[in-house]
């Protein structure tokens, strides 16, 4: 029999298994052994280690499971705790060494974890390589990476991303991160864009792109639904059962945040309101946002939002729709977007839908 030292223990906040990603966001601390001090020398030159570790509470294991992100894969492909052998692997930051003792972060090791061995954290594969793999991976899970962010609720890191699409930080958008959020762990879903799950909106504002981004429903995925009541609400519905979950915004919210975020209001109605485009002013204003935006996301849910469950009203899948070629302008159109005489609305001059930030409005035209 193969006899496996233990040189050392874990010490976390974790006494049973929880969230992987959640673990590896808290600081970890490993107390070695001091007859194995001077294996230690060095150690602090790496940036990155190797934590080798039993799964000490691991009692039993299925060849076949369902992983974190709902993949099914085998137990060696993937990173499950519960494996025929019980060592387990975890590349970590490593923040200092005192007295034998290596405090980390990202390790997925829960408290008393014996720990069998440590190695520097040596990459085998070139960058080019490595991007190769993410891109592979990517290409098979487009929103892989912010499944652990919405299962953990890590909304800062989420807002953060989802300025990317909006293009700026305002509690509109981080109400939208929020909702879309608590939404998604509700449902314990993850959206792929192929309308799985949809999101109903109430309104056309700055909560809408938090919405999406969060969601991964979109007008062009057809994973949202635009239904101009003007309200400040979400419904984040499966699609399979109808089933949806509304989140409606607090009718005392506005006076919530201007008692809160005081500066943020006064500039909110200078800069948005009375359309004072003074550029010293939009700055200060756009400070005052990013900074009432991210500080939205301390307030409790039930704070921001009503909730309840409801039956959705959600549209058949999006059919297929044939083409055709206006005569007059030679561009191809949408069959049910035909005007008069086989051209296409603006070529015939017919009226058409338009959705800007006045909501829906029918544009007449002139030709």
């Amino acid at each position: 029999m193969v006899e496996i030292k233990t040189i050392g223990v874990v010490k976390n906040e974790f006494n049973d298994l929880a969230d992987p990603f959640e673990m590896k966001k808290c600081i970890s601390k490993i107390e070695i052994d001091k007859i194995y001090a001077d294996g230690l020398y060095r150690l602090d030159e790496c940036d990155e280690i190797q934590i080798i570790f039993d799964f000490h509470k691991s009692t039993s294991y299925k060849l076949r499971h369902v992983n974190y992100f709902g993949e099914d894969k085998g137990v060696f492909a993937a990173c499950s705790p519960h494996r025929p052998g019980s060592i387990g692997v975890t590349t970590v930051k490593l923040l200092k060494i005192e007295d034998c003792i290596l405090t980390v972060t990202g390790l997925d090791a829960i408290n008393e974890t014996p720990v069998v061995d440590i190695k520097p954290a040596f990459f085998s594969s070139t960058p080019l390589e490595r991007k190769a793999a993410d891109v592979a991976e990517m290409k098979k899970f487009p929103r892989k990476k912010l499944l652990p962010l919405i299962k953990n609720n890590d909304t800062e890191t989420l807002l953060l991303e989802a300025g990317i699409l909006h293009g700026h930080y305002c509690p509109g958008l981080s109400m939208g991160v929020v909702a879309g959020a608590a939404g998604m762990r509700y449902w314990q879903e993850t959206s792929d864009g192929l309308e799985d799950i949809v999101a109903i909106v109430e309104v056309n504002s700055c909560m809408v792109d938090g919405i999406q981004f969060v969601t991964g429903c979109s007008i062009g995925n057809n994973g949202l639904i635009y239904k101009d009541f003007g309200k400040t609400a979400v419904t984040i519905a499966k699609r399979s059962t109808k089933e949806g979950i509304r989140f409606l915004l607090k009718p005392d919210f506005h006076q919530s945040l201007k008692k809160d975020n005081p500066a943020f209001t006064e500039l909110f109605t200078q800069v948005i309101v009375n359309q004072n485009r003074d550029p010293q002013l939009v700055k200060k204003f756009k400070a005052a946002s990013t900074e009432a935006s991210f500080h939205l996301l301390k307030w409790p849910l039930d704070k921001l939002f009503d909730q309840k469950l409801v039956t959705a009203d959600i549209p058949d899948y999006a059919p297929i729709r044939d083409s055709h070629i206006c005569e007059n302008c030679m561009e191809s159109y949408m069959d049910i977007k035909a005007g008069n005489e086989n051209r296409c609305l603006p070529c015939s001059g017919k009226a058409h839908h338009q959705l800007d930030g006045r909501g829906i409005s029918l544009i007449k035209q002139i030709v």
